[in-house]
C-alpha cells in the first residue's frame, strides 16, 4: 500500500536544500517561460518551434536530474542528494549543449527568434531538471517510509 505523502512529511523528511533547489529551478523556469512567452507576443515568429525547443528542453533536463543521486539518509532519516561521477560527465556534457546552443539554433534561425529558442532550451531544462529531482526524491521518501 502506497503512503499518503503529506507537506508535513515533505518538510520532516527531505533536505531544506534540496528543497529549495527543486523550487529554485520551477521558479526559474516560471520566469523563463513567461520570457519566451513575451517574446513569442512582441516579436512573432510562430510559436511552434519555441515549443519543440521546450519540450526537448524538458527532455535533456529530465536526463539532467540524474547529475544527483537522490537517496535516503538512515542517521538523518531525511532525503538527500549528491553529484556522482555520471552526473559531472552529464554536467560537461550540458554546458558543451549550453555554449554550442546558440551556434547551432544561428544556422537554422535569425534575429529575435534565435535567443527565443534558446531561451526555451534552457527553460526547458531547467524545468525538466526541477520535475525529475522532485519526483526522485518523492520516489525516495515513498520507498523509505
Amino acid at each position: 500500500m502506497e503512503t499518503k505523502l503529506t507537506r508535513e512529511h515533505l518538510d520532516a523528511h527531505i533536505d531544506r536544500r534540496l528543497r529549495m533547489r527543486v523550487r529554485l529551478y520551477l521558479g526559474i523556469s516560471i520566469l523563463i517561460i513567461a520570457a519566451i512567452i513575451y517574446r513569442v507576443a512582441v516579436h512573432g515568429g510562430g510559436v511552434l518551434y519555441p515549443l519543440i525547443a521546450l519540450v526537448v528542453g524538458i527532455c535533456v533536463g529530465s536526463l539532467l536530474a540524474r547529475m544527483y543521486l537522490v537517496s535516503w539518509d538512515k542517521n538523518a532519516a531525511k532525503v538527500v542528494s549528491r553529484i556522482d561521477t555520471y552526473g559531472v560527465v552529464l554536467l560537461v556534457v550540458y554546458v558543451i549543449f549550453e555554449i554550442s546552443g546558440e551556434h547551432l539554433i544561428g544556422k537554422w534561425f535569425s534575429g529575435p527568434e534565435i535567443l527565443t529558442l534558446v531561451l526555451a532550451l534552457a527553460g526547458g531544462a531547467v524545468l525538466g531538471r526541477g520535475i525529475g529531482i522532485g519526483r526522485k526524491m518523492v520516489q525516495v521518501l515513498r520507498t523509505s517510509l
